[in-house]
């Protein structure tokens, strides 16, 4: 696991290298009316935490020029920047401010690069001894007004993180080329992450999106993916006992067509030859068998459940499954280098010749159904040790079932499906903040309070098509409250315990 993190950490080194080459932003983020904005901000947070109220306060206070905002439009949006420049990243803000505006005053007492463009006035936002060149700081000026008068068309706040043309430029020099195959990949597809945030009395609706590059691969997967078929898998979930729980459809069968090719590539990368044609066998086959639909919940008692209407043979099924624990990690072959530690890579093994993991088949009168345990034990190290994986799997009436424990397998094979449902989006996922909330407490070794909140779940849903990727979350304030006093209560009560306690 630390061998996956320290492989995303140096990509995204590799990736802000590259960065450094181009003079147009790489994170946007505009705000309507910063007047309208902050108040609604400040109605929010207040009514999820005093202390944080305060605090929001004070910067907006000394940083805009709050409550009043005298001499700032209070029509226009703002917005913030991120450049880069000789690989540090560097901040300008764009406000609609006369010379006599608390932002304006604030930059000409200060020794920061500041510059007006009309009515617009561009402020750097790095400390006050690290000026930048007049020409640069110009440039940077030009595109965040830009970027202020476009403003935020559809939210309150919105924040874009651009993917340069020439992003993979460094990768190609970091990794070898099986693996920078799959980055250059991603990077060469995705245009655009964009986060929208709106406020609406005590609601917080958030919209994040994944937009690809119009005619690529990932488009033509995300615009093949809806399916919007009745979902029945939704009858084996109990979600009474749910902490959390999803269902949807997905057209795999077309999804995964663009993709082919990188999919091939990662299991020849990440697998040994002999298992990575056998795993791509088995998992064209898996998909080619699916209804695209399925149900997902994690129990109140930490326990998971996932729930597939598929065709597929139990064996080719169980096999599947117990050859992806088989990854093979090898850093001399992921990175142009031959000794990895010369490039302070450390770990516990040079290698990872597969995780360690046993397989059971039981019996069919044991569960009623065809099924086996794939009990996986992961790498572990003297400051970190990681409890063995157990995954139930089992074939019953054309489903397929995925259990954590074998209670919740039981549990589960012992429902029936529902009729068939339509939901209004491709995905949809549905959250209850106070059993998530001790399930997470739990794993922390802490302990968390009994409490008499109880919040409404948080519901997303996730939609497909028109070259993205868009996810639709709506929080109340109530729900982030909970969530903050239950922690806040969990900190307190827990002072002194040791870790792992129960």
């Amino acid at each position: 696991m630390k061998k996956i993190l320290l492989l995303g950490i140096v990509m995204v080194a590799s990736l802000c290298a590259s960065f450094a080459k181009i003079q147009e932003p790489i994170c946007i983020l505009t705000m309507k009316s910063p007047a309208q904005t902050c108040e609604k901000l400040k109605s929010y947070i207040s009514a999820v935490d005093s202390g944080a109220a305060m605090i929001f306060n004070l910067l907006s206070a000394t940083s805009l020029g709050a409550p009043n905002y005298s001499g700032v439009d209070k029509d226009s949006s703002m917005a913030i920047c991120v450049f880069m420049n000789g690989g540090n990243p560097r901040s300008v803000l764009a406000i609609n401010a006369s010379e006599f505006s608390a932002p304006a005053m604030s930059a000409k007492s200060s020794q920061k690069n500041f510059l007006r463009l009309d009515e617009w006035l561009a402020v750097d936002l790095a400390n006050d001894a690290d000026i930048l060149p007049p020409k640069t700081f110009a440039d940077f000026a030009y595109e965040t007004v830009k970027a202020a008068k476009r403003g935020s068309l559809n939210s309150d706040i919105s924040i874009s993180i651009n993917i340069p043309s020439d992003a993979d430029a460094a990768i190609k020099d970091t990794l070898s080329t099986e693996y920078s195959k799959i980055i250059k990949s991603a990077l060469e597809e995705l245009r655009q992450i964009k986060i929208n945030f709106n406020l609406k009395d005590d609601n917080l609706d958030t919209q994040i999106i994944f937009k690809a590059k119009e005619g690529s691969s990932f488009a033509e997967a995300i615009n093949a993916a809806p399916l919007r078929i009745g979902i029945t898998e939704t009858g084996f979930i109990d979600e009474s006992k749910c902490a959390a729980l999803s269902w949807g459809g997905i057209d795999f069968k077309k999804a995964i067509k663009p993709f082919s090719g990188v999919l091939d590539t990662f299991l020849k990368s990440f697998y040994p030859k002999e298992i990575s044609d056998k795993l791509s066998v088995l998992i064209y086959g898996f998909i080619d068998s699916g209804d695209g639909t399925f149900a997902s919940a994690i129990y109140e008692d930490s326990s998971t459940v996932n729930v597939y209407k598929n065709s597929a043979d139990f064996d080719s099924a169980f096999e599947m499954n117990y050859l992806l624990t088989k990854i093979s990690l090898d850093y001399s072959k992921i990175f142009n280098m031959a000794d990895p530690k010369a490039a302070g890579i450390v770990s516990d093994m040079d290698t990872s010749s597969g995780l360690n993991s046993e397989k059971q088949i039981f019996p069919e009168d044991k569960f009623g159904a065809q099924a086996g345990l794939i009990k996986t034990v992961l790498p572990s190290s003297k400051e970190v040790k990681l409890d063995p994986i157990s995954n139930y799997i089992a074939k019953k009436d054309g489903y397929l079932f995925y259990a954590s424990t074998e209670k919740s397998l039981i549990d589960t094979l012992s429902r029936k499906p529902s009729k068939a449902m339509l939901g209004d989006c491709d995905v949809y996922i549905k959250i209850y903040p106070q059993k998530y909330a001790k399930i997470y407490a739990s794993i922390l070794g802490k302990k968390l309070p009994a409490t008499t909140i109880s919040p409404d779940p948080i519901e997303a849903r996730t939609y497909f098509g028109d070259n993205r990727i868009s996810m639709i979350t709506s929080i109340k304030a109530s729900n982030m409250k909970a969530i903050s006093d239950m922690f806040k209560s969990s900190l307190q009560t827990n002072a002194g315990t040791p870790a792992g306690a129960k």
